[in-house]
Protein backbone atom coordinates (compact mmCIF):
# COMPACT_ATOMS: atom_id res chain seq x y z
CA UNK A 1 0.00 0.00 0.00
CA UNK A 2 3.01 2.26 0.33
CA UNK A 3 5.38 3.72 -2.22
CA UNK A 4 8.16 6.25 -1.73
CA UNK A 5 7.23 9.62 -3.18
CA UNK A 6 10.02 11.89 -2.01
CA UNK A 7 13.15 11.68 0.12
CA UNK A 8 13.69 14.55 2.56
CA UNK A 9 16.99 14.94 4.37
CA UNK A 10 15.53 16.42 7.56
CA UNK A 11 12.57 15.69 9.80
CA UNK A 12 9.32 17.04 8.38
CA UNK A 13 7.16 18.73 10.98
CA UNK A 14 3.51 17.78 10.82
CA UNK A 15 2.62 21.34 11.70
CA UNK A 16 4.05 22.45 8.36
CA UNK A 17 1.10 20.82 6.59
CA UNK A 18 -2.01 22.96 6.51
CA UNK A 19 -5.22 21.08 7.10
CA UNK A 20 -6.72 20.62 3.67
CA UNK A 21 -10.51 20.57 3.25
CA UNK A 22 -11.35 17.65 0.96
CA UNK A 23 -14.77 16.89 -0.48
CA UNK A 24 -15.48 13.17 -0.60
CA UNK A 25 -17.09 13.27 -4.03
CA UNK A 26 -15.43 10.15 -5.51
CA UNK A 27 -14.57 6.60 -4.48
CA UNK A 28 -10.80 7.30 -4.58
CA UNK A 29 -9.34 10.51 -3.17
CA UNK A 30 -5.74 11.69 -2.87
CA UNK A 31 -4.59 14.08 -0.14
CA UNK A 32 -1.17 15.66 -0.49
CA UNK A 33 -0.62 15.78 3.29
CA UNK A 34 -0.69 13.56 6.40
CA UNK A 35 -3.95 15.08 7.63
CA UNK A 36 -7.08 16.73 6.27
CA UNK A 37 -10.65 17.72 6.97
CA UNK A 38 -12.77 15.23 5.04
CA UNK A 39 -16.24 16.47 4.10
CA UNK A 40 -19.16 14.13 3.48
CA UNK A 41 -21.90 15.55 1.30
CA UNK A 42 -25.00 14.24 -0.45
CA UNK A 43 -22.68 13.19 -3.33
CA UNK A 44 -20.33 11.08 -1.17
CA UNK A 45 -20.19 7.35 -2.04
CA UNK A 46 -20.94 4.81 0.66
CA UNK A 47 -17.28 3.67 0.66
CA UNK A 48 -14.31 5.92 -0.06
CA UNK A 49 -10.57 5.22 -0.18
CA UNK A 50 -8.26 8.10 0.67
CA UNK A 51 -4.52 8.14 0.01
CA UNK A 52 -2.41 10.30 2.35
CA UNK A 53 1.25 11.37 2.12
CA UNK A 54 2.77 10.40 5.47
CA UNK A 55 6.24 11.38 6.80
CA UNK A 56 8.08 8.16 7.74
CA UNK A 57 11.29 8.65 9.74
CA UNK A 58 14.17 6.27 10.34
CA UNK A 59 17.64 6.40 11.82
CA UNK A 60 20.61 6.64 9.44
CA UNK A 61 24.36 6.84 9.89
CA UNK A 62 25.78 10.26 8.99
CA UNK A 63 29.46 9.66 9.82
CA UNK A 64 31.72 6.63 10.14
CA UNK A 65 34.93 6.23 12.18
CA UNK A 66 37.54 3.51 12.69
CA UNK A 67 38.56 1.87 15.94
CA UNK A 68 40.76 -1.11 16.81
CA UNK A 69 39.29 -4.18 18.46
CA UNK A 70 40.70 -7.52 19.59
CA UNK A 71 39.60 -10.56 17.60
CA UNK A 72 40.57 -14.22 17.64
CA UNK A 73 40.71 -15.22 14.00
CA UNK A 74 43.03 -17.40 11.95
CA UNK A 75 42.01 -15.56 8.79
CA UNK A 76 42.89 -12.13 10.22
CA UNK A 77 45.67 -12.96 12.70
CA UNK A 78 47.17 -16.24 11.52
CA UNK A 79 47.64 -19.55 13.37
CA UNK A 80 49.91 -21.07 16.01
CA UNK A 81 50.93 -24.70 15.41
CA UNK A 82 51.15 -26.89 18.50
CA UNK A 83 51.76 -30.56 19.08
CA UNK A 84 48.84 -31.97 21.04
CA UNK A 85 49.84 -35.64 21.25
CA UNK A 86 50.70 -38.69 19.19
CA UNK A 87 48.86 -41.13 16.97
CA UNK A 88 49.89 -44.34 15.27
CA UNK A 89 49.75 -45.37 11.65
CA UNK A 90 50.61 -48.50 9.75
CA UNK A 91 52.74 -48.21 6.64
CA UNK A 92 54.00 -50.74 4.11
CA UNK A 93 57.79 -51.05 4.21
CA UNK A 94 58.20 -53.78 1.59
CA UNK A 95 56.13 -54.52 -1.48
CA UNK A 96 56.12 -57.31 -4.05
CA UNK A 97 57.45 -55.60 -7.19
CA UNK A 98 55.50 -57.93 -9.44
CA UNK A 99 51.95 -57.56 -8.08
CA UNK A 100 52.28 -54.64 -5.68
CA UNK A 101 51.22 -56.71 -2.66
CA UNK A 102 52.52 -55.53 0.70
CA UNK A 103 54.94 -58.04 2.17
CA UNK A 104 55.84 -56.23 5.40
CA UNK A 105 54.23 -53.51 7.48
CA UNK A 106 55.46 -51.26 10.23
CA UNK A 107 53.65 -49.23 12.89
CA UNK A 108 54.87 -45.69 13.35
CA UNK A 109 54.19 -43.15 16.12
CA UNK A 110 53.34 -39.82 14.58
CA UNK A 111 52.95 -36.47 16.40
CA UNK A 112 49.58 -34.70 16.05
CA UNK A 113 49.89 -31.01 15.11
CA UNK A 114 46.90 -28.69 15.62
CA UNK A 115 46.35 -25.12 14.42
CA UNK A 116 45.10 -22.51 16.92
CA UNK A 117 43.91 -19.08 15.71
CA UNK A 118 45.79 -16.13 17.14
CA UNK A 119 44.35 -13.04 18.85
CA UNK A 120 45.23 -9.62 17.47
CA UNK A 121 43.97 -6.08 17.00
CA UNK A 122 42.20 -5.24 13.75
CA UNK A 123 40.53 -2.04 12.48
CA UNK A 124 36.72 -1.90 12.66
CA UNK A 125 34.48 0.67 10.99
CA UNK A 126 31.54 1.88 13.08
CA UNK A 127 28.89 4.59 12.97
CA UNK A 128 30.02 7.54 15.05
CA UNK A 129 27.13 9.91 14.30
CA UNK A 130 23.45 9.15 13.71
CA UNK A 131 20.77 11.27 12.09
CA UNK A 132 17.21 11.00 10.82
CA UNK A 133 15.97 10.46 7.28
CA UNK A 134 12.32 11.18 6.54
CA UNK A 135 10.51 9.84 3.49
CA UNK A 136 7.11 10.97 2.33
CA UNK A 137 5.22 7.76 1.62
CA UNK A 138 1.69 7.18 0.39
CA UNK A 139 -0.70 5.15 2.51
CA UNK A 140 -4.36 4.35 1.92
CA UNK A 141 -7.29 4.20 4.32
CA UNK A 142 -10.82 3.01 3.61
CA UNK A 143 -13.84 4.66 5.23
CA UNK A 144 -17.29 3.11 5.07
CA UNK A 145 -20.33 5.24 5.93
CA UNK A 146 -22.80 2.72 7.32
CA UNK A 147 -26.53 3.56 7.41
CA UNK A 148 -25.96 7.28 7.94
CA UNK A 149 -28.81 9.75 7.51
CA UNK A 150 -29.12 11.22 4.04
CA UNK A 151 -27.78 14.75 3.70
CA UNK A 152 -29.58 17.62 2.07
CA UNK A 153 -28.07 19.64 -0.75
CA UNK A 154 -26.38 22.09 1.62
CA UNK A 155 -25.74 19.77 4.58
CA UNK A 156 -22.27 18.45 5.38
CA UNK A 157 -20.46 16.15 7.79
CA UNK A 158 -16.80 16.93 8.45
CA UNK A 159 -14.15 14.62 9.92
CA UNK A 160 -10.58 15.39 10.95
CA UNK A 161 -8.33 12.56 9.77
CA UNK A 162 -4.69 12.33 10.85
CA UNK A 163 -2.21 9.76 9.54
CA UNK A 164 1.10 9.24 11.31
CA UNK A 165 3.94 6.77 11.61
CA UNK A 166 3.21 4.28 14.38
CA UNK A 167 6.75 4.32 15.71
CA UNK A 168 10.15 5.70 14.77
CA UNK A 169 11.98 3.35 12.37
CA UNK A 170 8.68 1.54 11.78
CA UNK A 171 6.77 0.94 8.53
CA UNK A 172 3.19 1.01 9.84
CA UNK A 173 0.82 3.97 9.67
CA UNK A 174 -1.96 4.63 12.20
CA UNK A 175 -5.01 6.83 11.73
CA UNK A 176 -7.12 9.05 13.94
CA UNK A 177 -10.58 9.93 12.67
CA UNK A 178 -12.52 12.49 14.71
CA UNK A 179 -16.00 13.79 13.80
CA UNK A 180 -16.03 17.61 13.66
CA UNK A 181 -19.27 19.22 12.52
CA UNK A 182 -21.95 16.61 11.81
CA UNK A 183 -25.72 16.54 11.45
CA UNK A 184 -25.91 13.96 14.25
CA UNK A 185 -23.58 12.01 16.56
CA UNK A 186 -21.40 9.36 14.94
CA UNK A 187 -19.21 6.49 16.11
CA UNK A 188 -15.94 5.68 14.30
CA UNK A 189 -14.84 2.04 14.53
CA UNK A 190 -11.61 0.50 13.28
CA UNK A 191 -11.97 -2.56 11.05
CA UNK A 192 -8.41 -3.02 9.83
CA UNK A 193 -7.55 -6.42 8.38
CA UNK A 194 -4.26 -7.86 7.05
CA UNK A 195 -2.43 -4.55 7.21
CA UNK A 196 -5.19 -2.57 5.45
CA UNK A 197 -6.55 0.41 7.41
CA UNK A 198 -10.32 0.42 7.37
CA UNK A 199 -12.90 2.34 9.40
CA UNK A 200 -16.68 2.31 9.71
CA UNK A 201 -18.61 5.49 10.52
CA UNK A 202 -22.05 4.75 11.97
CA UNK A 203 -24.74 6.62 13.83
CA UNK A 204 -24.45 6.63 17.63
Amino acid sequence: MKKVLLIVSAVISLSSFAQERVLLNAENIEVNAPEAILVRTSETPRVVKITFNVPMSKSICEAYSTRYVFVTSGYQCGYDRRMTGYTTRTICTRMNPQNGQCLRTETQRVPVISNYPRTCQVPETYCSSYGTLTNLESDKVKIKFKNLPALGATEEDSFLVKAKQKRYDGVNVVYEITPQQTVTDYIVSSRGLLGFDSFIVSEK
